[in-house]
């Protein structure tokens, strides 16, 4: 190894300086250890080179500097070292947040997409740094409770954190709040490029505010025990065919995360920052325990169309009717930027009607199959658009059964051909309206009596006889 100008003895100090140099710096490039080398021998071995594609000037290895990192290490070693240079820049783009923004994906080689989404689908991890952030990053944001990928993204959470594995804390209210954050952020991140910085797991409750996950745990605890219960987990296992981890309650957003993503960030409204919207999204106000099958499956239809459609909550009763007959409930903002519900707004679920309701998806079948030919539990877009346009039947499950699908009329004309006991069966199931005791207005006077009581007053009932006599 002879460079001009420099000495042999000189070049084998610079040779020993390099390699001591590299092995406590890894992930630093062949330019790193030239601009280290010119520091400490004073040596001209780096120049700015200009890139007119890209309108861009870079450093770049002198002729002499070139000359010089080729003999200090072999062809396979500098292979190395730039592939660990690599990485390392990826990997720091990826915790600065610049890793997996929309112009960064598009940027992607076609090798890379198909990389990305056979990692996604198998669930091997890729050897390729790049796209193993990437995944991961996608299943943080993207995957839903009770699949593989979820589990990969908490127990990846989980190594972050440093408190002990998956397991150990799942239910740890700590652990799964600062998990549902780093869900939100991961999604703004990788969708959209929203998030300014990934933010570290142990620094997560501390830049979002917590709210305190106790009673989110103890309800999804509850549902876990109706689900794997007597009454329902022999028909969901055995009937429906349904794996211990699609059964299982899981954190159903109210506001799913990758559709309120794609929200704010467009150009209408609501106008949020991502620490708002992942305050949002994580509010136990906003979370519901949900079984996992029937979670996914409200995404897949329910929620996508929500926040696509561009309509408002008072458009969409058929719809709400649908989901209070499932027990489920949805949020989102309507076209003016008004946050609107629809659905069910009992918190927890009668497992009686679940029962009933999942009997008759599994006799008729009325959101049809999915291409692998298994149930739908709840309507895809498709469905929801022909029930919204008065081409589906209405079907209020929870509140009349078979009759109130069939109509009064109807069942006038087939009246002959049922037995007195069939037909006052089948009449029996229509609505009859509200007890007095349970009316409205009862429930009403009911709230305002309890708010004077506490304020040392009474209310002088309009309708109630007075105590005191009259004239006689």
């Amino acid at each position: 190894m002879a460079v001009a100008g420099i000495s042999k003895a000189l070049l084998n100090l610079a040779s020993k300086k390099a390699k001591d140099y590299i092995k406590k710096n890894p992930g630093k490039s062949n330019i790193d250890i030239l601009e280290n080398l010119q520091e400490n021998f004073d040596f001209n071995l780096t120049r700015l080179k200009t890139d007119n594609v890209r309108n861009v000037t870079k450093r770049s290895a002198s002729h002499e500097g070139d000359k010089l990192i080729k003999g200090i290490f072999s062809s396979s070693k500098l292979q190395k070292i730039k592939t660990e240079a690599q990485s390392a820049t990826k990997i720091d783009q990826y915790k600065q947040g610049i890793m997996g923004t929309e112009t960064h994906l598009k940027n992607l080689s076609n090798a890379q997409k198909k990389q990305i989404k056979e990692s996604i689908e198998t669930g091997i991890e890729s050897k390729n740094p790049t796209v193993a952030k990437l995944v991961n990053l996608y299943n943080a944001g993207y995957s839903k409770p009770g699949e593989k990928s979820y589990i990969k993204a908490q127990d990846a959470f989980a190594k972050e954190l440093g408190l002990g594995s998956r397991k150990k804390l799942r239910n740890d209210p700590d652990f799964n709040e600062a998990f549902q954050k780093r869900r939100g952020e991961m999604q703004m991140l990788y969708h959209q490029g929203m998030a300014d910085d990934l933010t570290p797991a142990g620094d997560i409750l501390s830049k979002y505010p917590r709210f305190g996950y106790e009673d989110v745990i103890n309800k999804r605890s509850a549902l876990n025990e109706m689900a794997f219960g007597d009454e329902l987990y022999p028909f969901l296992k055995n009937e429906l065919n349904l794996s211990s981890s699609q059964i299982a309650a899981g954190m159903g957003h109210e506001y799913p995360i990758a559709q309120l993503a794609r929200t704010i960030a467009g150009g209408g409204r609501p106008d949020m920052s991502t620490l708002r919207a992942v305050q949002l999204a994580s509010n136990p106000k906003n979370i519901k325990s949900e079984l996992n099958f029937m979670n996914q499956a409200k995404n897949r239809g329910i929620e996508n169309f929500l926040y696509s459609s561009n309509m408002s909550a008072d458009k969409l009763n058929p719809l709400s009717n649908l989901m209070k007959s499932a027990q489920m409930s949805s949020k989102f903002y309507s076209p003016t930027g008004v946050r609107q519900q629809i659905g069910t707004t009992a918190d927890e679920i009668d497992p009686k009607q679940l029962l009933q309701f999942l009997r008759y998806i599994q006799k008729d079948q009325p959101y049809g199959l999915t291409k692998k030919g298994n149930l739908r539990y709840l309507p895809n877009q498709e469905y929801i658009r022909r029930l919204l346009r008065g081409e589906e039947k209405e079907f209020n499950f929870a509140a009349g059964g078979l009759a109130s699908m069939i109509g009064r009329k109807a069942i006038k004309k087939i009246a002959k051909k049922l037995s007195e006991k069939d037909l006052k069966l089948l009449m029996g199931s229509f609505f009859k309206g509200t007890k007095p005791s349970t009316s409205p207005k009862n429930l009403r006077e009911e709230r305002i009596k309890e708010y004077l009581a506490g304020k040392g007053a009474t209310k002088k009932w309009q309708y109630v006889k007075s105590k005191i006599p009259g004239p006689r």
